[in-house]
């Protein structure tokens, strides 16, 4: 087993690509927490020390900076209809498979 906890003949042998990369990606943010933690620590102990400025750059700020941005009103009006149109239609499956006795109740313990 892995630090992530998969096995190492499946990683290699049986996982598809795409399920690789989101593994690896995992492990990636796995950390993070600690490393946002440590960066602050150094930000307080290079303020005590009297640093004016201070510049900790962690991959994923440039992630973050690179993100597109956010949409537009006319965007945002066409992803609502989209969602009503999926909604829909999940909607009337739900009423056709109660309709037709099919439906599956999700209960705690399903």
């Amino acid at each position: 087993m892995g630090e992530g906890g998969c096995d190492a003949r499946y990683f290699f042998e049986r996982m598809g690509a795409l399920e690789a990369q989101d593994y690896i990606d995992g492990l990636a943010r796995r950390h993070r927490p600690g490393w946002e933690q440590a960066r602050e620590l150094m930000r307080v102990v290079a303020a005590a020390a009297g640093a004016r400025r201070f510049d900790f750059p962690l991959p994923w700020d440039k992630e973050q900076a690179a993100a597109a941005p956010p949409p537009d009103a006319a965007e945002l009006e066409a992803l609502r209809r989209r969602a009503r149109a999926v909604e829909q239609r999940m909607r009337k499956r739900r009423d056709l498979d109660e309709a037709n006795g099919t439906s599956e109740k999700l209960t705690m313990d399903s």
